[in-house]
Parts: C-alpha cells; sequence; structure tokens
C-alpha cells in the first residue's frame, strides 16, 4: 500500500514506494499536483492531478516532453476530445473521473 503526504503550502501529494508496489515494478516515487485541465479556449474542461515520475506510459504509450499524464477527479465537458486517442477512449467523458489520460503541458 502506498504512503501518501500532501504538501500544503505547494499543493503537491507525494506518493512513496512501498514494498507491495515495489514488487509491481514501481519503485520511483511518484508525485502529484493539482490541476486544470483547458482546452484552445482556455475553458476549463476538468480538474485533476498532474501524476510526475519516471519512464511514463499511459495505457501503454510512452509521454512525449510536451504532454503530461493526468488523473481526472472532475469533468466538466465530457465531450472534449482527448490531445492522443485511444481505441479505449477519444474524449474526456470516455475516460471518465477517475481516470488516467494525457494532456498537453501548455493547457495545464
Amino acid at each position: 500500500m502506498c504512503q501518501t503526504i500532501l504538501n500544503n503550502q505547494t499543493n503537491i501529494i507525494q506518493t512513496q514506494s512501498t514494498p507491495a508496489t515495489q514488487q509491481l515494478g514501481r519503485e520511483s516515487t511518484r508525485r502529484e499536483r493539482k490541476c486544470n485541465l483547458i482546452d484552445w479556449r482556455r475553458n476549463i474542461v476538468a480538474t485533476g492531478r498532474v501524476i510526475e515520475m519516471e519512464g511514463q506510459t499511459v495505457h501503454g504509450i510512452p509521454l512525449s516532453d510536451e504532454d503530461c499524464r493526468v488523473i481526472l477527479d472532475a469533468i466538466n465537458q465530457p465531450n472534449t476530445p482527448l490531445s492522443i486517442s485511444t481505441s479505449f477512449a477519444e474524449t474526456l467523458g470516455d475516460v471518465g473521473v477517475g481516470g488516467h489520460t494525457t494532456w498537453p503541458k501548455a493547457f495545464i
């Protein structure tokens, strides 16, 4: 089970690996930061948490330097298209609350 630490000053959640997560191959420290996802018109389409850790992939697709991995906490506009669609999901609504997706860093 992961241990979570909340840093109130910077609004960062840090999750540290424990033996159980290390067995799953997740040995690096994971940092989460609350964020708003915006579209090209600067509308907030969802809120979530950016996940920062080494060697990230989302649904098996490696992240580019321009994208980040996000956990969706709330979706304001479920029909918003994803920047990288897959056979699994094409819109924020397809991903759903609690799901992971990629989002361009320029729109966080």
